[in-house]
């Protein structure tokens, strides 16, 4: 089912409530990124350096945003918001709601969905995506609270809350390959969760590996992929790495479109998820 109107209002009042002095829009377009689905700045599947918001030093940002991800025996809708200061540190809230409907038709619960919530913290270390040689650094965390402890000890995870660490790297090279704007980030993380989190959490850690690539079109249009690496730990519900390519419109600094198609493997044990993924997101 979509995400609930509370849920929405939610996010858009955690964001509303900054009250800040707003970012007077001194980074490049798009350099902001777009709002992943765990709420942080990067792509639609994969968290990046950069920090949400086009806000620059001395100013401050907000923003929210929806997204809604569509496979064969699955749909996952995230609501997020967030807010970031001096270009320097981001939080973010997030809400997402995954719809099962083929585990409930296969028989494996008589429950139509789970719910997570995630809370997120990156600060950038140095850098620039742009101007500096070496690009951007950005280290984060985000915590996760499963809402169905009940689903998660049905999986066979041994907790319903769990903690992501990650160190990630972004570069954006002007006037690249064929007289194109070029993003690359790698994000290296540490993780407790089975599939984000949706099905639970481990007591120990696993390092995973996340890498996107963006061509600008032109100033507005970017086109792009992203793979995500995910552990495997689960005996009865096989995790497999999960990838798309995305399409984002930037038509100025408020807006951001996205529109995606997705590779996510096997979820709880149905194989073959490939779906498709919307997103739009405001922020000031």
């Amino acid at each position: 089912m979509p995400v609930s109107s509370r849920t929405t209002a939610v996010c858009v009042l955690a964001a509303a409530a900054i009250n800040p002095a707003f970012a007077g829009g001194g980074g490049l377009l798009a350099t902001s990124g777009l709002q992943s689905i765990e709420g942080s700045a990067g792509g639609g599947l994969t968290t990046w350096a950069m920090i949400a918001g086009h806000g620059e030093e001395g100013e401050r940002a907000m923003g929210a945003g929806v997204a809604r991800a569509i496979t064969d025996g699955f749909a996952l809708t995230s609501a997020s918001a967030y807010a970031s200061w001096n270009n320097r540190f981001e939080v973010s809230l997030a809400r997402q709601t995954l719809e099962l409907d083929a585990l409930v038709e296969m028989g494996a619960t008589d429950r139509t969905d789970v719910s997570l919530d995630l809370i997120g913290f990156k600060y950038r270390l140095g850098g620039d995506p742009v101007y500096a040689d070496y690009g951007q650094f950005a280290v984060g965390a985000l915590y996760k609270h499963n809402r169905d402890a009940d689903l998660v000890r049905l999986a066979g995870a041994e907790r319903s809350s769990g903690v992501d660490a990650y160190l990630a790297w972004s570069k954006l090279w002007l006037d690249g390959p064929w007289h194109r704007n070029w993003l690359l980030n790698v994000t290296l993380r540490a993780t407790q969760a089975h599939q984000l989190g949706l099905i639970g959490f481990e007591d120990d850690y696993r390092l995973s590996a996340e890498a996107a690539v963006g061509v600008f079109l032109n100033p507005h249009w970017v086109v792009g992929a992203e793979y995500r690496n995910k552990p495997d730990r689960l005996s009865n519900a096989a995790e497999q790495d999960w990838a798309d390519v995305y399409l984002a419109f930037f038509p100025n600094k408020r807006w951001a479109l996205t529109l995606g198609y997705l590779d996510l493997g096997s979820i709880g044990g149905v194989d073959d998820q490939h779906g498709w993924y919307a997103a739009v997101q405001y922020g000031r």
